[in-house]
């Protein structure tokens, strides 16, 4: 969007939607000076209707409020002003036009104001502000032809029952919230930062531990939903019980956090190399029993001639499963295919977490459907903590021996699993990603896509069939 924007601009497109989604843009991605001056600006031009000021105004509230937050200082005199100015900024777009959105974050931020040990200059009593925004909302969905309103109006209620104390009203809406059909990813990525970041919800109290679980779910299964996840927040997610009158998709995403306690981060020296997840040795290896760590050969690699020079020795390796805290040597290897073939390892680990199961399996070939269907990987981009990426994740073509698919990947996904759009089964190993890959759908060229090597080919090499 930042790209798209200044284009336009540059061109002489430079009406106020265009500039307000292009500071819009620039606050996700953490540049809010830019954004800001780009705000005051809008809001300055006399030509700009005044619904567009009011959303820019609404907008400078959001930049100062994630500056605060960022921060995490509120002993600090600058950072305190940031808060206020959020509630100054939300308040004048709400009391110009009874904006929810802008109305409840007023109430969001004094809360949060409170619970540093803040005081601000309140515009208004939060809970009158809170109970006004509510009897409209209500007031509204009372008069709706469909009995539905827009996802935002939802959040919206999910904040106000929070702030009045209503926990069971604040967790009805929140499951509303999750199953409504136009709430997309930013949305939803949005409302779940707004519960953790400013009211503060935890994983291990409630209400967080039911709304949180709800949101994230609605996230993941949203088209372009990407989730980050602390090996705490996994194992306290797990250790909920969600029972049948929850949403569909917290039954889902509660089953990919079961698949995740199988998948290990890859380390050298305390830091992220790569990812392996756990198999069946049986369904590789005909005879043989237990379970096997599965990753790519350039990430580990036999101490033999055919090993990638980048990869680990074994020896220098450490596998580490996070949500159980357990930490081992990468063991003996069994098997290895050179990065020019399969490019995959088998070890066999020297001790095994708790309850340790395989990821089940997928070894069919992917057929490209319309629309084509989604591909999830779990794994430790980056070095970085456990993530779910299943942002732009369509697949693209496949054969016998690869997967090619749209889902974002960085260094660290190496080795991980893909899983296909049903019961999270592993279909291939991630390996690679380019954006000239020679195509793999009978086209000639290239596109941009990330690589995976199909469970069949490995089943078939590592069988002998």
């Amino acid at each position: 969007m930042i790209c798209v924007g200044d284009a336009l601009i540059q061109q002489g497109f430079a009406g106020a939607q265009i500039r307000r989604r292009y500071a819009q843009a620039l606050i996700e991605q953490g540049s809010f000076h830019a954004a800001e001056l780009v705000l005051r600006d809008v809001i300055a031009d006399n030509s700009v209707p005044p619904s567009e000021k009011e959303e820019a105004q609404g907008l400078l509230g959001r930049s100062s409020k994630q500056i605060y937050v960022n921060a995490n200082a509120p002993t600090n005199s600058r950072n305190v002003a940031r808060l206020q100015n959020a509630v100054d900024s939300y308040w004048l777009s709400y009391a110009l036009n009874q904006n929810y959105w802008n109305g409840i974050n007023v109430v969001a931020c004094l809360r949060r104001a409170d619970s540093d040990g803040i005081k601000l200059r309140a515009p208004a009593d939060p809970l009158k502000v809170a109970g006004d925004i509510l009897k409209n909302l209500q007031d509204r969905e009372e008069q709706s032809t469909s009995g539905e309103l827009p996802a935002f109006e939802l959040a919206t209620f999910v904040e106000t029952h929070l702030a009045l104390g209503q926990v069971p009203d604040a967790i009805k809406r929140a499951k509303m919230y999750a199953e409504s059909k136009d709430a997309d990813a930013f949305e939803v990525a949005s409302t779940l930062r707004q519960m953790e970041e400013v009211w503060r919800l935890r994983d291990n109290q409630p209400p967080g531990d039911v709304i949180l679980p709800i949101l994230r779910a609605a996230l993941l299964q949203r088209q372009g939903g990407f989730l980050q996840l602390s090996a705490s927040a996994a194992r306290t997610n797990l250790e909920k019980v969600f029972g049948a009158d929850k949403s569909v998709s917290l039954t889902w995403y509660q089953c990919g956090l079961e698949r995740a306690k199988s998948i290990a981060r890859i380390e050298t020296n305390d830091k992220g190399f790569g990812t392996g997840w756990l198999v069946n040795a049986s369904d590789f290896f005909p005879g043989r029993n237990g379970l096997l760590l599965l990753t790519n050969a350039h990430v580990i690699g036999p101490n033999t001639s055919d090993r990638y020079p980048g990869a680990l020795r074994p020896e220098d390796a450490t596998v580490h499963f996070q949500i159980q805290g357990l930490r081992m040597p990468a063991g003996k290897v069994v098997f290895h295919s050179p990065v020019n073939e399969l490019d995959a390892t088998f070890l066999e680990l020297p001790n095994l977490p708790p309850g340790a199961v395989a990821l089940p399996l997928d070894p069919s070939v992917l057929t490209l459907d319309t629309p084509p269907q989604r591909l999830y990987i779990i794994g430790y981009p980056g070095g970085r903590d456990l993530e779910f990426s299943l942002q732009d994740n369509h697949l693209l073509a496949a054969s016998e021996r690869l997967v090619h698919y749209r889902t974002p990947s960085e260094g660290g996904s190496s080795g991980s699993p893909v899983f296909g759009p049903t019961d999270w089964k592993a279909v291939a190993l991630h390996h690679a990603g380019r954006k000239d890959m020679p195509r793999l759908d009978g086209q000639a060229g290239t596109y941009e896509a990330n690589e995976g090597i199909a469970l069949a080919a490995l089943t078939k090499k590592t069988s002998g069939r």
